[in-house]
């Protein structure tokens, strides 16, 4: 894993740097290149990225073959929270525009975490609470 301040980016504010390295450790490394997608509209959601490097597009299916940008992402910002949330389908699809690195973490590695660590999970939430505000 490239040596990023972790603790530097929203999703792992206020947390100890042991509390994130519990996190990362839950997570899994991805890889993708240009114009690769993360997943797509209408998609199961049981999963969100976090973005280590690269830039991404989250994207709504127009009609036809056009895709209509919500909005362009970049090292540090989250992807697939609501669904990773809520459980419910991916509302929109996400695709890289550069060559991304990516921490993925699942939503049954994460309950692993709440069952061993609730105090992270905890402040992991309220994070995440604050991001989507």
């Amino acid at each position: 894993m490239p040596l990023i301040e972790l603790d530097k980016w929203r999703l792992f504010a206020d947390l100890a740097a042991d509390d994130v390295d519990v996190v990362v450790a839950a997570c899994e490394e991805r890889m993708l290149l240009t114009g690769e997608e993360l997943f797509c509209e209408g998609d199961s959601g049981d999963s969100l990225w976090i973005v280590q490097s690269g830039r991404v597009d989250v994207f709504k299916h127009i009609r036809g073959d056009i895709d209509r940008t919500l909005a362009s992402l970049a090292a540090g910002d989250v992807i697939g929270e609501m669904s990773f949330i809520d459980q419910s389908r991916r509302s929109a699809g996400a695709r890289t525009v550069e060559p991304s690195e990516f921490l993925v973490l699942t939503r049954s590695a994460f309950q692993t975490v709440q069952r061993e660590r609730p105090e992270i999970a905890a402040g992991f939430y309220r994070n995440l609470a604050s991001i989507l505000a």
